[in-house]
């Protein structure tokens, strides 16, 4: 997901092709604190699939993530609730009442890795943190599906986080998961997309939404 400031309403913190993620959250119903929460709308058009996009939506992958990383220490994954009445920045944000269904909030972190790498030099404990994510992930069965810089996320405690599960497939076949970790061997530490990355990407992708479309039926 990209990154980008805009000074309109609140905070855009990120763009992609699918989703914009913004600041301040959209309100839950029930009045809970969201201060340290941003929303994750979708950007509605030909190619949104708010059951594919929508991460919340597969039901088995957050329960999955939840239980090995209860905490967030090592993912930052979405949650839901029922929506209450929009901020006046929310509007100005441009989430409409329409499209504001089509939404997910999750806990605010800082920078990107990619934005993080330009200015920093990432320590020992942070790439071993990163590292313990991957390995995380890979010996549930979980694979993410689009490990780059701007899918990882610095906490508030200074460590690297994984997050935008869009891609990610759970009961991961074996061949899957070491493609992915070759991947990950050739973009560690920088986590910047290369061919060799893009090809291995291209080459799971059929197999890969293949898999997600039955694994959401399921949800």
């Amino acid at each position: 997901m990209k990154t980008s400031k805009r000074k309109r309403g609140g905070r855009i913190l990120g763009e992609g092709k699918s989703a914009r993620v913004i600041h301040p959250a959209i309100p839950c119903k029930d009045g809970r604190d969201m201060k340290k929460y941003t929303s994750r709308v979708l950007i509605k058009s030909r190619r949104t699939k708010p059951e594919r996009d929508l991460i919340s939506n597969n039901k088995i992958l957050i329960q999955k993530l939840s239980k090995i990383d209860p905490s967030q220490r090592y993912f930052i994954y979405p949650e839901q609730c029922e929506l209450g009445d929009m901020l006046e920045e929310n509007i100005t944000d441009g989430v409409t009442e329409d499209n504001k269904h089509y939404s997910e909030f999750m806990r605010t972190a800082g920078e990107t890795w990619k934005s993080f790498y330009k200015h920093s030099k990432p320590s020992s404990k942070q790439k071993n943190h990163l590292k313990q994510a991957i390995e995380l992930l890979h010996s549930n069965s979980i694979i993410h599906g689009d490990l780059t810089g701007n899918n990882i996320v610095i906490g508030s405690d200074g460590l690297p986080r994984l997050i935008d599960f869009g891609n990610s497939v759970y009961d991961a076949p074996e061949d899957f998961i070491d493609a992915e970790a070759r991947v990950v061997l050739l973009v560690f530490p920088t986590f910047k997309r290369t061919s060799s990355q893009q090809r291995l990407v291209e080459s799971l992708s059929e197999k890969k939404y293949e898999l997600m479309r039955e694994q959401q039926k399921m949800d």
